[in-house]
């Protein structure tokens, strides 16, 4: 009975040593998963390092760069990251910021299309030009079009629980544009149906303080208004009216002796016709004294007729 149980215990001993080497062997032999991980690492580092290349600062990532981007390199790091072995959560993180870059490429092209008739671009790298000049031919159409695009657009950067959003200076310069040249175009159209307006009253006796009223309105509109292609559109067309209104006024003083002292007080409200009045003082005086002088003329002769 002993040499039975002895024999028995040499069997398990036998057995576990012969599982131990099989174990042994079996680690010697697997594949190391360590460079696997080291690899996939690497990899979205390096996509990551390129995007970061694309900014003025890599670390606010906010201004794109100077230098262009071409699209087939943000394509080609989209190519490259779905061939990385890591979590989708992670890939996805870099797949968004390559898709803000995108974003930023396209926000920029637009907005310095609006300002093409800047002699530089209006954003350029982390530069934003104070003085801007909208493009020729653009309408409000376009800047809306524009600002539906790309205002409160910008993917959202995929963030931990407790992360903040940062600011980003290019997105809010970005809208700032947008929104200036949006204003500019409405002030211009107001200013544009008040000129009209003032059109639509006759330029006669009794009228030229309201129309002086409606050029003041005109005027203020004018002022909100301060891109040149669109204030020299205005200037323009007010120097149309006013050339209308001189002629039409000369008429009225030739008939209504000393008129131009009455017209000079109901036009104060407005500077344009103030300003035109004084330049013209010595024609339109001189009208009034021609209107006097062959009223006297006629005065005289009737009286010498009637003797």
């Amino acid at each position: 009975m002993k040499n039975i149980f002895k024999g028995l215990i040499i069997l398990v001993l036998l057995a576990l040593i012969g599982v131990l080497l099989y174990v042994t062997r079996m680690n010697k032999t697997a594949k190391p998963t360590q460079p696997v991980t080291v690899n996939t690492v690497q990899q979205l580092d390096q996509v990551v390092q390129q995007i970061d290349s694309y900014y003025v600062n890599p670390n606010e990532k906010s201004f794109l760069r100077e230098e262009p981007i071409a699209d087939e390199e943000l394509t080609q790091l989209k190519e490259a990251i779905d061939t990385v072995n890591a979590s989708t959560a992670d890939k996805n993180k870099v797949l968004v910021e390559i898709e803000i870059v995108e974003w930023k490429k396209a926000a920029l092209d637009a907005v310095n299309h609006l300002y093409s008739g800047s002699a530089t671009p209006v954003i350029k790298g982390d530069q934003v030009a104070t003085k801007k000049v909208l493009a020729d031919n653009l309408k409000l159409a376009d800047v809306e079009k524009v600002a539906t695009d790309f205002i409160d657009t910008m993917p959202k950067r995929l963030l931990l629980d407790d992360e903040e959003v940062p600011e980003d200076k290019f997105n809010t310069a970005i809208t700032e544009l947008i929104n200036e040249a949006k204003d500019q175009f409405e002030n211009f159209d107001k200013a544009i149906e008040a000129l009209n307006k003032v059109k639509s009253i006759d330029i006669e006796d009794g009228q030229i303080g309201n129309i002086a009223k409606g050029l003041r309105d005109f005027e203020k509109l004018r002022d909100k208004v301060t891109d040149d292609n669109l204030l020299n559109q205005l200037n323009e067309k007010a120097d149309q009216y006013l050339s209308v209104f001189l002629t039409a006024f000369t008429e009225i003083a030739s008939e209504i002796p000393g008129y131009y002292d009455i017209a000079l007080v109901a036009v104060e409200p407005s500077q344009l016709l103030t300003k035109l009045m004084k330049e013209n003082r010595e024609t339109l005086e001189a009208t009034e004294t021609e209107t006097e002088t062959t009223e006297e003329v006629v005065t005289e002769e009737i009286v010498t007729e009637e003797s």
